[in-house]
């Protein structure tokens, strides 16, 4: 698992290996760029293997995205901001595989 504050980004294996085989490689890195983007203050990012047990999706990327705690209103429009990222970045057809989990942390 890799965060924001290590020396050097790197993905998961498992991460790059789900990747591959489901054709979404090319939205890693535009998505971990955005994430900066959308939160310039974010304060760790990990990019994980799921799985879901029910059919028909089995496997997808969490990301667990740690912001500062702010006030709701803020909240709900970085969050908006993101999902509104996710969408232009990756395709409909393809969005079932990501999942996106954004955690208030205390400072």
């Amino acid at each position: 698992m890799s965060t924001v504050n290590s020396v050097a980004w790197a993905w998961p294996a498992e991460v790059l290996e789900l990747a591959r085989k489901e054709g979404i490689e090319q939205y890693l890195e535009p998505l971990r760029e955005a994430v900066h983007k959308v939160f310039p203050v974010v304060k760790g990012l990990r990019v994980v293997l799921s799985r879901d047990f029910d059919p028909p999706y089995g496997r997808f990327l969490t990301w667990e995205i740690d912001v500062p705690k702010t006030d709701v209103e803020t909240y709900l429009a970085l969050t908006d901001a993101w999902r509104q990222a996710e969408r232009r970045i990756v395709p409909n057809a393809k969005g079932h595989l990501f999942f996106s989990s954004i955690l208030p942390v205390k400072e």
